[in-house]
C-alpha cells in the first residue's frame, strides 16, 4: 500500500529541505521524482528517513537550486568548488620535484591516478606502473599521456615473480626510468657500472635469443614439424591452458611462418641480433629449465581429465589433442631448444645480477 504521507524527516535535514520544497510546489511524490531525476518509490524512502546516498543528495541539490542534473551525470554542487581552496591549504608544501611512484599490480592505474592528480601534480609521478595483462597497461598509459606524462610508456607488462633478485629489479627499474624521464646522465652511470656489465648482458641475451629463433625457424621447416602441425586440432590453441602454457614458457605459438619471440624480460625493443660469442649454460641451470618445462606439461596433462559435458568435454579432448602434440618429434626439438635459450638467459642473469660488486655499485646510483 502506497504511503501518500510519509514522516516528516529529521528537521534541518537535506530531505527536511526537499519535503518543504515539495509541499511549497504543490507536487505530488511521483511529479517531484520525475523532475529530480529519482524514482518515486526512491524519494518516498528518503522522505521517510532512509539513508540519502551522495549521487541522490546532489540531485535534490541541484533540484532545489534550479539546476539541471544531467543523466549519468555526477554534478558537484557550487558550494564543493569553493572548497577546492581549503583543501589546497591543507597539503604540505609541495617537494621541488614530485616524489617518483611506482605502482604494483597497477591494473588500469586508478589508485597511481590519484597520486599524479593530487596537488595538480606537484607532489607525486607515477614512473613505473606494472601489471600482467596487456589490456590495462594500455588503458594506464594512454591516460597517463593525456595528464602530461609524455609519450614514453609508463605502464610496462611484465610479471614480478620473474625478477630473480633486488639487483635485477633495481637494474629494471632504473632503465625505465632513464627511458621516461630521457635522463641521458643515468644511462651513461647504469651502462658503465662494473666496466659496462650491464651492456655486456644485454647482447648476450640478444645473441641468446638470435640463436633460439633461428633454431625456431629451422625446426619449422622439417618434415617432422609439419606431420606434427597438420595432425594437431587447430582448436587446441585457442584453449586458455593451452595460452596460458606458452605465455608462461614465453615460447612462441606454433605455426609455418617465421618464429618471433614474445614480450619477454630483458628483451631488446630491436630484433635480437647474433654475438660473435655466446655462453653455454650450467649444467645446474639446464636442469632447472627442464623442471620449469616438465612443469607446465603436467599441468596440461591434469586439464586432461577434466569431468563434465558439452564445452568442457571438448576443452578436455583438445588439451589432451595438445599434449600428445607436446610429444611429437617436432616438439621435442622445441623443447630442447627451449631449454638450451631458458638455461643460457638464466646463467647470464645469475651472472649479473648475483655479482656483489655489481649490486653494490647499482644500489649507489639508486
Amino acid at each position: 500500500m502506497t504511503n501518500h504521507n510519509p514522516k516528516p524527516p529529521v528537521a534541518g535535514s537535506l530531505m527536511d529541505q526537499v519535503a518543504s520544497a515539495l509541499a511549497g510546489r504543490g507536487l505530488t511524490i511521483t511529479a517531484a521524482a520525475k523532475e529530480i531525476g529519482v524514482g518515486s518509490q526512491t524519494l518516498q524512502k528518503h522522505l521517510s528517513g532512509e539513508h540519502v546516498r551522495s549521487d541522490s543528495a546532489r540531485k535534490y541539490e541541484n533540484w532545489m537550486a534550479g539546476r539541471v542534473t544531467k543523466r549519468n551525470v555526477f554534478a558537484l554542487p557550487v558550494r564543493y568548488l569553493a572548497d577546492d581552496v581549503e583543501d589546497e591549504e591543507l597539503l604540505p608544501a609541495a617537494p621541488k620535484t614530485p616524489r617518483l611512484v611506482v605502482d604494483i599490480f597497477s591494473g588500469c592505474g586508478g589508485l597511481s591516478l590519484g597520486f599524479d592528480l593530487l596537488g595538480g601534480g606537484h607532489h607525486f609521478r607515477t614512473i613505473l606502473a606494472v601489471d600482467n595483462q596487456d589490456a590495462p597497461i594500455a588503458v594506464l598509459n594512454r591516460n597517463a599521456a593525456l595528464i602530461g606524462h609524455g609519450k614514453k610508456p609508463v605502464g610496462r607488462r611484465v610479471d614480478l615473480t620473474e625478477f630473480m633478485n633486488e639487483a635485477e629489479f633495481l637494474t629494471y627499474y632504473l632503465q625505465h626510468v632513464a627511458n621516461v624521464l630521457d635522463d641521458k646522465g643515468l644511462y651513461s652511470s647504469l651502462y658503465s657500472l662494473d666496466t659496462e656489465a650491464f651492456p655486456g648482458f644485454l647482447a648476450a641475451v640478444s645473441a641468446a635469443d638470435h640463436a633460439f629463433i633461428q633454431k625456431l625457424n629451422q625446426i619449422r621447416l622439417s618434415a617432422s614439424w609439419r606431420n606434427a602441425c597438420e595432425g594437431l586440432d587447430r582448436q587446441a590453441l585457442n584453449q586458455t591452458s593451452v595460452v596460458g602454457f606458452h605465455d608462461k614458457l614465453r615460447l612462441p605459438r606454433p605455426s609455418f611462418k617465421p618464429a618471433e619471440l614474445p614480450p619477454v624480460l630483458w628483451c631488446s625493443e630491436d630484433k635480437p641480433v647474433p654475438s660473435p660469442w655466446i655462453i653455454e649454460p650450467s649444467a645446474e641451470l639446464i636442469e632447472q629449465a627442464n623442471w620449469e618445462w616438465d612443469r607446465e606439461v603436467e599441468g596440461l596433462s591434469d586439464k586432461r581429465h577434466a569431468s563434465g559435458r558439452g564445452q568442457l568435454t571438448a576443452s578436455a579432448r583438445r588439451v589432451a589433442a595438445f599434449v600428445a602434440f607436446l610429444e611429437s618429434n617436432g616438439m621435442s626439438e622445441v623443447r630442447k631448444a627451449w631449454i638450451t635459450w631458458r638455461a643460457r638467459r638464466l646463467t647470464l642473469r645469475s651472472d649479473l645480477f648475483g655479482n656483489g660488486r655489481f649490486y653494490v655499485s647499482l644500489r649507489r646510483l639508486y
